[in-house]
């Protein structure tokens, strides 16, 4: 499933990449899920190529030494959550001596329901092939190919922090 989850997971620490399933594409370029309800997401792009790919390991897009270099705190080890293979698969990080994941970065095949924001879209220029902040502006996405990646950070990250990690993990891609 695209972008599963992030309420149920959020309320009890941890973090994942998104709300939304995939759907069919409904009028003005949004997506609804399948079964009709939820919040639509707005494609602000097209993205071709293969789609259900093995996708790189997100842990292997950001070390600890970097996460520090950008946010200014020391960090574990990422561990990954899924496999590669699936259509979504998340890498979660959490501060040294944090009990919670502090930052998240799911890889979700683009697929049918097409790469995008929920509105209100905030575009961001200088990452990936395109990217947006989500309404609330804490969820960016990034399209690179046909992968959506999805970084969610908590706590008082700034979205220009966000992007700057985005901008790293993008380029170890």
């Amino acid at each position: 499933m695209k972008r599963t989850a992030i309420a149920c997971l959020a309320a009890i620490g941890l973090l994942a990449s998104g709300c939304t399933g995939a759907g069919q594409p409904a009028a003005g370029g949004a997506s609804l899920p399948a079964n009709g309800g939820g919040t639509p997401t707005v494609s602000i792009g097209s993205a071709g190529g293969s789609v259900g790919g093995a996708k790189p390991d997100p842990c292997t897009l950001l070390t600890p030494d970097d996460l520090k270099a950008q946010l200014g705190v020391p960090f574990q080890a990422g561990v990954l959550v899924g496999s590669t293979s699936a259509p979504t698969v998340q890498c979660q990080w959490a501060k040294v001596g944090g009990y919670t994941a502090t930052l998240s970065l799911s890889i979700d095949d683009i697929g049918s329901s097409g790469f995008g924001c929920l509105p209100p879209v905030q575009p961001v220029s200088g990452v990936g092939d395109e990217a947006c902040f989500d309404g609330g502006g804490g969820l960016l996405h990034v399209r690179h190919g046909s992968w959506d990646l999805v970084f969610l950070g908590t706590e008082s990250l700034t979205q220009d922090q966000i992007i700057g990690v985005a901008v790293v993990a993008v380029s170890h891609l």
